[in-house]
């Protein structure tokens, strides 16, 4: 809010606090949806029986100072914070996003159960956000950044906050469902939790049971709750367009690399050593690595999917693909992609009378799934 230097009163604020504190009770509504927020007046106020908050912050950031000049600082953070507000701006249920310093917040609409499975995403998104830009930053040389993720389900009072006549008011969200995200967000990426952090309340209102699947009850998360639920899932989409993006990425340095060395051949003597010039080879995956990683698809693209699909390859040798225990496993599956595939499909070669099921992208919540 930019300020306008208007002169302060002490009567005209003794004026203000009585106008504020003798207002009808009766000004403060309850509803089930997110109102518009142009209803909102410096005299009443919304009691959102339904709302979900989703925040993102940044592990460690005060030692990114230490790492990068103030100008690559400055293009990380800008970098962050564009895509994370992408990312949540695009729900149709989502109302408002916050930029708090390197946190990033979305107050999201949870009137219906899809609408929570729709913010779920969103933080499925925003891990495989973090993945995209670590590779970017490590491309020019730049220390990675880790983040948590916060979400949680419940009642907020919004209110309209300033001062009457100055013309400087802002939204604000109050109540335990935002610190609670903010808590579980706080918590994401610490002490080896995951990085996805999600609240009793807000897990028992999803309405997909294979988004479900992808949590990890734990205990301990939250002050008067018993339980949370944890995961590190990704977006497909979004993951697999890394994946195809280092792969080219591989290719092109490998052809230019080629390229160097034909020079260096040629000028040493000929191209009688052009065996010499090959590709390096795909490093051995270890059995007990070969670890898939769930993921979802964006829910506003309408994907079938069976409960069987996201448990791909289940049967090859006792391998589940299931979240990513650790980030390191997380890490072969990226850089290891095209060889675990190809271990996979040769297991399957090998076993010819059992079934084998692609890891299919999971359903929009918003749109009934077509039938097969």
């Amino acid at each position: 809010m930019n300020t306008n230097g208007r002169l302060y009163s002490i009567a005209g604020s003794d004026a203000r606090i009585r106008e504020i504190l003798d207002a009808n009770d009766q000004g403060y509504e309850e509803v089930d949806s997110v109102p518009a927020l142009w209803r909102l007046t410096n005299s009443n106020g919304f009691y959102v029986n339904h709302c979900v908050a989703v925040f993102i912050d940044i592990r460690g950031s005060s030692q990114l100072a230490n790492n990068h000049t103030r100008p690559v600082l400055g293009k990380l953070y800008r970098a962050y914070l564009s895509e994370c507000v992408a990312i949540l701006n695009q729900d149709p249920n989502c109302k408002q996003v916050f930029i708090h310093g390197d946190c990033v917040s979305g107050m999201i609409d949870g009137n219906k159960p899809e609408f929570v499975d729709g913010a779920l995403f969103r933080a499925f998104q925003l891990n495989s956000l973090v993945n995209m830009l670590n590779w970017r930053l490590g491309q020019r040389g730049y220390a990675k950044i880790q983040c948590g993720i916060g979400m949680d389900y419940g009642r907020a009072l919004i209110l309209q906050g300033g001062c009457s006549g100055t013309g400087i008011n802002e939204v604000i969200w109050m109540g335990e469902v935002v610190n609670n995200a903010a808590d579980l967000c706080n918590q994401g990426n610490k002490r080896g939790l995951q990085p996805i952090q999600v609240s009793s309340a807000a897990y028992e209102r999803l309405g997909r049971e294979d988004y479900k699947r992808l949590l990890i009850a734990r205990t301990g998360a939250l002050k008067g709750h018993r339980v949370a639920y944890e995961a590190n899932a990704e977006s497909t989409e979004m993951q697999q367009w890394l994946v195809n993006e280092q792969q080219k990425c591989a290719k092109q340095s490998s052809g230019l690399n080629a390229l160097g060395m034909l020079g260096k051949m040629n000028s040493a003597g000929g191209f009688g050593r052009i065996a010499a010039a090959q590709a390096t080879p795909q490093p051995k995956i270890p059995q007990s690595n070969l670890v898939g990683l769930r993921a979802a698809q964006d829910p506003l693209v309408d994907t079938p999917i069976s409960d069987q699909q996201i448990e791909a390859l289940g049967n090859l040798r006792g391998l589940w693909m299931t979240v990513a225990q650790d980030p390191p496993t997380k890490t072969l599956f990226t850089d290891y992609n095209a060889a675990l595939v190809s271990a996979l499909r040769q297991q399957t070669r090998s076993h010819p009378g059992q079934e084998t099921r692609s890891m299919s992208g999971l359903a929009n919540p918003l749109k009934p799934s077509r039938k097969k």
